[in-house]
């Protein structure tokens, strides 16, 4: 094998690993705010903020595009998104089946600088 085609293919490996964290950057950001959605949906008291508001902390925050956050909110497939939304819970031994416990779990995390909580908000 020549130099060069080893070359070649060392930078197509490193390129294609980092899309891939590029995505898997999204993916995290995504189900954080997936997970924080579904919590507010099913515990009294707790919101969760606006999309427009999730892709500023995404900038700001995460150094993620803004614009490619909220297509994909927006437009994203919406069982892939649940998807993102549960495994963000479990990875967090949070049971996304069990409400009273993602409630506890909200209610704990809400409005704090907690990668879910950061999305929830405490209503009166």
């Amino acid at each position: 094998m020549s130099l060069r085609l080893a070359a070649a293919i060392g930078l197509v490996t490193l390129g294609g690993g980092t899309a891939v964290q590029a995505q898997n950057k999204y993916d995290v950001f995504l189900g954080q705010y997936m997970a924080s959605a579904r919590i507010s949906m099913g515990c009294d008291n707790l919101g969760v903020l606006p999309e427009q508001s999730a892709a500023n902390i995404a900038k700001s925050q995460d150094r993620l595009r803004k614009q490619k956050v909220l297509r994909l909110l927006y437009y994203g497939q919406s069982a892939y998104l649940k998807q993102l939304g549960e495994k963000a819970l479990s990875a967090r031994d949070v049971d996304p089946r069990n409400t009273s416990q993602m409630c506890r779990f909200g209610r704990k995390v809400a409005g704090t600088e907690d990668a879910i909580g950061r999305f929830l908000r405490t209503q009166k």
